[in-house]
């Protein structure tokens, strides 16, 4: 009889623990979703402001390119040449 108790109670905590495994195997996937979620926005952030900062650069090539032709030459700040 004690043997047939001593059984369910194995068999009873080897389904909790099964049970607390799946509920960390889902708590540890939820929490790789998030940070992946959090990853994939700040690529998004870093790339879209890559793409601001090259047009930030081609415009001052533009306007360099422009103040040149007007006959300055760029040091530092914008100095005629004399």
């Amino acid at each position: 009889m004690a043997l047939s108790h001593q059984a369910l109670n194995m068999s009873e905590n080897m389904a909790a623990h099964q049970e607390n495994s799946v509920r960390i195997k889902r708590a540890i996937s939820f929490v790789i979703a998030q940070i992946a979620a959090q990853a994939a926005n700040y690529w998004t952030i870093i790339k879209a402001s890559e793409i601001h900062w090259r047009s930030i650069q081609h415009g001052k090539v533009f306007i360099v390119s422009i103040i040149r032709s007007s006959g300055y030459s760029v040091v530092q700040n914008c100095t005629p040449i004399h």
